[in-house]
């Protein structure tokens, strides 16, 4: 975390979007229930060394949402809880919420009610803090398509959503069918990517940046971006953050 944030700082950028997904870098929900205060010092430390802001946090707990076993609801509430704590303590008011893995034994229609319980418990826990979740349909998760998010939707009817072009390419959809999902998104994560892969160079892919930025003005959108590329082995993430974020003409958020 510390060099990825010195990276992101030495790049030019002031706000981060922190990753606190079970079994990602950054931060780790369990530790945080753990052992909350050195958690938090540790990111107080980081930003003072290196004058970065968080503005929006990448989250997901250790248990899939569609368990609803008794451990299961225990440690997702215990995280949860740890998380939206986290983001109160740094200001931070909106967060991508993460739905994987998916149950590839189970079809969408069986496990959504455990899905929507789930939901339920954590909507719950943000209102109590003050801050706001956004749901990220995902490849490979049990909510990867528009017929996930509206089913949903239908049953749970303050759910919203973080746009996330780069998945929706992945499941084979053109993004501009998803404008509906658009008009439900209190955030949006952006990248290229291809239906091979999730993330390739900005503009080489088959995300339509052009498209999508009309539509966000269109819809009058009042959130922000954040540029999303994590480190790989064929490109430099921070060189095609630092293109995105000059041609959507502001200075986004940046997850590295």
């Amino acid at each position: 975390m510390e060099r990825a944030m010195r990276d992101i700082a030495d790049a030019g950028f002031r706000e981060i979007d922190l990753l606190a997904i079970a079994g990602w870098c950054h931060l780790e929900p369990a530790h945080m229930v753990r052992n909350f205060d050195s958690v938090a010092e540790r990111v107080d430390r980081a930003l003072t060394q290196t004058g970065l802001t968080v503005r929006f946090m990448n989250m997901g707990v250790s248990v899939p949402l569609w368990d609803r076993s008794p451990s299961a609801i225990q440690t997702r509430i215990a995280e949860t809880e740890a998380l939206a704590k986290f983001m109160k303590r740094f200001g931070v008011q909106v967060a991508a919420l993460q739905a994987c893995p998916a149950d590839p034994s189970r079809p969408f229609d069986t496990l959504m009610m455990d899905c929507v319980q789930s939901l339920y418990d954590q909507y719950d826990i943000a209102e109590e803090q003050g801050v706001v979740f956004g749901l990220e349909p995902h490849y490979r998760s049990p909510i990867q398509n528009l017929y996930h998010c509206k089913k949903l939707s239908d049953c749970m009817p303050r759910l919203q959503f973080v746009f996330d072009p780069s998945h929706l390419v992945m499941s084979g959809i053109p993004i501009q069918d998803y404008g509906w999902l658009l008009g439900h998104s209190v955030h949006v994560h952006l990248r290229d990517a291809t239906i091979d892969s999730f993330q390739v160079p900005f503009l080489s892919g088959e995300v339509d940046v052009h498209w999508l930025l009309n539509a966000l003005a269109d819809r009058d959108y009042s959130g922000s971006i954040s540029v999303e590329y994590l480190e790989n082995e064929r490109f430099d993430a921070l060189t095609e953050a630092k293109r995105a974020a000059d041609i959507i003409g502001a200075t986004p958020t940046v997850t590295h």
